[in-house]
């Protein structure tokens, strides 16, 4: 017998699928994590955590304007900086030209 959750299977999206017959309970969602995070740290990674700026934040946005005036007027100013630019590009390139 079906549960009363999906009397209506033939209707919508049910979830319910693993009360069918013999299939096995889904493992835990924590037990999943801790089996990819082993999985990871067995490959040489560590967990970190990073703080990153709210992007949501009122006056985000205008900040991020402001600086990107100050990095174009730097630029701007730095007449050597087409040609250290160019150098390391010709650095990169696999045939030496740009």
């Amino acid at each position: 017998m079906w549960p009363a959750a999906c009397k209506f299977a033939n209707y919508a999206y049910v979830t319910c699928n693993r009360y069918r017959g013999n299939s096995t309970l889904p493992t835990p969602i924590n037990q999943r994590v801790q089996k990819r995070r082993d999985t990871l740290r067995a490959a040489g990674l560590r967990p970190i955590q990073i703080w990153v700026p709210d992007i949501r934040r009122p006056g985000f946005a205008e900040e991020c304007r402001r600086q990107s005036r100050i990095v174009a007027a730097a630029d701007a100013a730095d007449h050597d900086l087409d040609a250290f630019m160019d150098a390391a590009l010709v650095d990169l390139s696999p045939e030496g030209e740009a």
